[in-house]
């Protein structure tokens, strides 16, 4: 029974591991998974090329304070992550009980998404921009 055990383990590992988790800090990025009682979650949130960090840090930071099952130790993580094609990813990395993962995950993503449309911070789409020559 334990051989078969290690063994469903090994293989649901492997299929986080390929959605993207990690147990381990790698090249690709900081663990994600923790087996402990609280999870660190990590969030990339896009937000439009141009728009005002400052601005975006600062409402990011009062959303994950009014949400009481985001742990203050240790203190939730708020950085201009990187500068793409058409976006200025920011990442948030706060801290929650096991059991509320999932909920603090989709709420998080639905009042991010709210907040920021009622305060003017936009959301980038794909789009290209077609300069046409005048002869």
């Amino acid at each position: 029974m334990k051989k078969k055990e290690a063994s469903a383990r090994i293989k649901i590992n492997r299929l986080l591991e390929e959605a993207g988790w990690r147990f381990f800090d790698d090249e690709n990025g900081p663990a994600n998974i923790q087996l402990e009682p609280n999870v660190k979650m990590s969030k990339a949130d896009l937000t439009g090329l141009g728009e005002n960090f400052d601005k975006v840090e600062e409402t990011t930071r009062r959303i994950i304070a009014e949400d009481k099952r985001i742990l203050s130790d240790p203190a939730p993580f708020v950085a201009l992550h990187a500068l793409d094609a058409s976006s200025v990813n920011v990442i948030i990395r706060a801290w929650v009980k096991s059991e509320d993962y999932w909920g603090v995950y989709f709420d998080m993503n639905k009042t991010i998404y709210s907040v920021f449309n009622k305060e003017g911070i936009g959301f980038p789409f794909p789009q290209l921009t077609v300069h046409q020559a005048k002869d």
